[in-house]
């Protein structure tokens, strides 16, 4: 058996290893779909219905966002940390920018 051959073998037997491990996923996520999908208690909605809640989230998520931000403000060492982070973020677009010319 040379190289060449002995490569193909591990790989098809690999592609059939990790094959096996997504259908296994698939099919045991897959029997929990159709019983969630066919409870009592789910109704279909209007776009209307769905557009408010999706206001209602995004409510949500920005008031915490909002104390999220306020509670990191008073935090020095968090703001430091996030200072780093963003200088280096604009030295790297700076770089990028700069280089092309």
């Amino acid at each position: 058996m040379n190289l060449t051959t002995a490569y193909a073998a591990l790989k098809d037997r690999a592609c059939r290893y990790l094959s096996a491990l997504f259908l296994f996923g698939m099919v045991s996520t897959g029997y929990c779909i159709p019983a969630y999908a066919s409870s009592g208690g789910t109704t279909t909605g209007t776009l209307a219905e769905t557009l408010d809640v999706f206001s209602d989230v995004f409510a949500w998520f920005l008031k915490e966002g909002g104390n999220l931000l306020a509670w990191m403000l008073g935090k020095p060492i968090i703001l430091l940390s996030l200072s780093v982070f963003f200088v280096g973020a604009v030295v790297g677009v700076l770089a990028r920018i700069y280089s092309s010319f």
